[in-house]
């Protein structure tokens, strides 16, 4: 087998000399006659890449995508990449178009050439995106709705049929009858709460005027939906701040097509049934309304979809699918996009308020050349707990408290850990504590900023020299010469995090030290104090 002609198959032409070597005597060479079917849905899928070497094939598209046209690859070339890549079957049939030599690979030689190789991998992962559009079905849905954006008006109506194409791994049951409830148990509590009601929606980067002095007694709750700020402005309209123009938005409108897929189908059930009249007169309050249990029993669902409409719902549950029958889907959608492109952003606003609480927290250090900047991406709890004097302070008594009022907490193996999440569930009980203990931590240089400018994105300042002796026991002690000051952000979100790693970068320049995300990785595959490198780094639009 001839390794020159490995070496103009793109992207095998990414590979080493070593790694060209290493594949060959892992690999077989194939001859096959004109008209030899080479591989197809009907035969046996294997786990095998072909580089054709010598001639040409005719690909013949499957029943699914009857309308491409038949096309050719000539020589030199691979194919049968998707067998190799995704858990599928063969999507074509590819039949030898005169004599045509290849050299078999095993579709796990591949996959340790991508793991091993980062120019290898990206070029593959390029010639997919690109050659094979495994991502047309995003692309689709992504065009159609910031089309629609840009009018002005969202019809989710019509980016349904797109959203289906998207498959997504949150919505598994999309496609199917039955009601997916976890997929509702997932978007539900990141929207408003009151979603079930609402006929119009107005999504904006920049809350109106009108309703800036008044935005506490305007906003909706969510259950988890803590960095997205929901407002009534009418009963049934509502208007939502969008985090960034782009990715907050796709974010959104997926999880409004899931509702509306799901919804349907309750709606579907509910029409089906003899309960609608009862249901109405229920929720109006009409003198002959049926009582709750009465109606309850009478409903179209079955003990399990009625213990997760509960689940959904709660005591609000017949009220809730009163309003999902008479909703019918009809959500209007409005974009607003910012008019006055002078005025400052969101991100720019919070940058403002670091400047003004670094001038109270270390006046003499804050524009000073020799401070050290630490940024961390992580949430606004834990790298505070590290190093804060006031939970090793109250250590004895978080933690009797927790064995009787939350020993779930205690069932951690590390006791800093233990410390931690019990501390947490006791200022919940007691918020008084909370509040002592952020007067406390800023004596301390443990400066909380609560207030995100309508970015969502908490802050703590940490001025190490202020930080006291009593730290986590992993945490090795600290130098404070020279100064330092730790600038530990809550997450930013797709997007966002553009706007504002770039605004902290701007403020602090050649005095950032480092650059650090906390986070969930960490959780799933490393140890406590591990440090992980990353292996790879994707754009997020890609």
């Amino acid at each position: 087998m001839d390794a020159h002609v490995v070496n103009l198959i793109p992207p095998f032409n990414f590979l080493t000399p070593t790694e060209t070597e290493h594949l060959l005597q892992h690999a077989h060479e194939a001859e096959f006659a004109d008209g030899r079917t080479i591989v197809s849905p009907q035969i046996e899928a294997h786990d095998q890449l072909f580089l054709l070497t010598s001639g040409r094939v005719r690909v013949q598209a499957n029943e699914v995508d009857a309308g491409l046209a038949e096309s050719f690859i000539d020589s030199p070339s691979y194919f049968g990449e998707r067998a190799v890549f995704f858990d599928q079957p063969r999507q074509a049939t590819v039949i030898a178009d005169g004599p045509v030599k290849c050299i078999v690979v095993s579709g796990s030689e591949v996959r340790a050439l991508i793991e091993g190789n980062c120019s290898f991998s990206q070029a593959f992962a390029a010639a997919l995106r690109t050659k094979q559009r495994i991502f047309l079905g995003y692309d689709n849905f992504v065009n159609l709705l910031f089309t629609q954006a840009e009018s002005g008006l969202v019809k989710i109506r019509e980016l349904i049929e797109a959203y289906r194409e998207l498959n997504s791994v949150l919505h598994q049951a999309g496609a199917a009858d039955e009601i997916d409830f976890d997929a509702l148990a997932y978007v539900l509590p990141r929207l408003p709460e009151n979603l079930t009601a609402m006929s119009a929606l107005f999504l904006t980067e920049d809350l109106p005027d009108m309703y800036r002095k008044v935005r506490d007694a305007a906003r909706i709750s969510a259950q988890r939906a803590t960095k997205r700020e929901f407002y009534e402005v009418l009963p049934g309209k509502g208007l939502i701040l969008l985090r960034d123009e782009t990715t907050d938005t796709v974010d959104l409108i997926t999880k409004l097509c899931i509702y509306a897929v799901e919804a349907a189908k309750i709606r579907d059930r509910l029409l089906n049934s003899r309960v609608t009249d009862d249901l109405a007169r229920y929720a109006v309050g009409a003198p002959s309304a049926p009582a709750a249990d009465r109606l309850r029993e009478s409903l179209p669902f079955n003990a399990t979809q009625l213990a997760d409409l509960d689940r959904l719902f709660g005591d609000r549950l017949l009220s809730r699918l009163y309003e999902i029958l008479v909703q019918f889907g009809d959500i209007a959608i409005y974009v607003k996009r910012s008019a006055n492109r002078y005025t400052m952003t969101a991100s720019e606003l919070w940058l403002n308020q670091i400047r003004d609480a670094l001038d109270e927290l270390m006046p003499e250090h804050q524009k000073s050349d020799d401070l050290e900047v630490h940024i961390v991406s992580s949430n606004t709890h834990s790298v505070a707990n590290c190093l804060s004097t006031w939970i090793r302070e109250h250590t004895e008594e978080i933690l009797t408290w927790a064995e009787e009022h939350s020993p779930e907490c205690l069932e951690l193996s590390h006791p800093e850990n233990r410390l931690y999440v019990a501390a947490r569930q006791w200022q919940k009980a007691y918020p008084k504590a909370a509040a002592d203990r952020a007067a406390r931590d800023r004596n301390a240089g443990i400066y909380s900023l609560d207030d995100t400018q309508f970015t969502g994105i908490e802050v703590n300042l940490i001025d190490l020299a202020q930080v006291g002796d009593q730290i986590d026991q992993d945490v090795p002690a600290i130098n404070n010469s020279p100064p330092k000051l730790i600038v530990n952000i809550d997450y930013a979100y797709g997007q966002q995090a553009e706007s504002i790693i770039r605004n902290l970068i701007l403020l602090f320049g050649n005095r950032i030290r480092s650059i650090s995300v906390f986070g969930k990785s960490g959780a799933v595959v490393g140890n406590r104090g591990d440090m992980l490198l990353p292996s790879r780094f994707m754009l997020q639009t890609n």
